[in-house]
């Protein structure tokens, strides 16, 4: 099953909240894949089951955002925080990370295989809804996502001998 974020499809099997068992050539294709996560003084390479467990274990981690927010027509850009907790959303983006910017949700891809094939920044037409004078406005905004995704603590490294 496929869900699509913006114009590229997003396969479910690739999310951590998908329970069914892997096939070994399933599980082969997710550890060749190579996801790079920032720290404020270096940065590593994952696997995309590695770069999972790394995301788990930090605990939050933070993407550059850029849209303009409808309700002031002023540009909005920032590093935003995100839980590495996805979410199955009745959209058209399927599993994502949420956050929250003054009331607005924001959406971005949980599939680590759209990290490590994007090494740019990318613009995706986001549905959103808020409030306004009483009444529930809905709006598209055209939301840049940063391929970036910075974790707030350093890597553990393996200890020598």
């Amino acid at each position: 099953m496929q869900f699509f974020f913006g114009r590229k499809p997003i396969r479910q099997e690739e999310t951590p909240v998908d329970n069914r068992k892997k096939t070994a050539h399933e599980v082969a294709m997710l550890s060749e894949k190579i996801v790079t996560l920032f720290s404020n003084d270096a940065l590593k390479r994952f696997t995309i089951l590695e770069a999972y467990a790394e995301l788990k274990r930090q605990g939050t981690f933070s993407v550059f955002l850029s849209f303009i927010d409808p309700r002031t027509d002023c540009l909005v850009e920032g590093n935003f925080q995100f839980y590495p907790n996805p979410v199955k959303t009745y959209s058209n983006m399927g599993v994502c990370y949420l956050t929250e910017h003054l009331g607005l949700t924001l959406k971005i891809p949980s599939s680590m295989e759209w990290w490590a094939t994007h090494e740019k920044s990318t613009f995706h037409n986001q549905d959103i809804t808020y409030l306004k004078e009483g009444e529930y406005v809905k709006a598209t905004i055209k939301l840049e996502i940063g391929s970036r995704i910075r974790v707030p603590n350093a890597f553990e490294v393996a200890p020598s001998m």
